[in-house]
């Protein structure tokens, strides 16, 4: 995983696969969900709005959800904010 940062993160597919929930997890937050949708007025923070969700979103394909996992989303995070 490259990060922006001097840093490599080396995980293994256990460890992949639960930092992916977590993520899965997060967008189903509330403040994700805030941060998507509001209205930027600044091109900056419009940028930084759009990097951050196409990074969560790469994030996640990293390791695709099983049909299974794409069916139960909606059971699985129910009551998550």
């Amino acid at each position: 995983m490259k990060t922006s940062t001097k840093y490599t993160i080396k995980l293994n597919d256990e460890e992949m696969s639960m930092l992916r929930d977590l993520v899965r997890i997060g967008m189903r937050s509330k403040y994700y969900q805030e941060f998507m949708s509001k209205e930027c007025d600044d091109i900056d923070e419009e940028d930084h709005q759009m990097n951050v969700t196409l990074a969560v979103s790469q994030f996640i394909n990293l390791c695709p959800l099983n049909d299974i996992e794409d069916v139960m989303d909606k059971y699985i995070f129910e009551g998550v904010q």
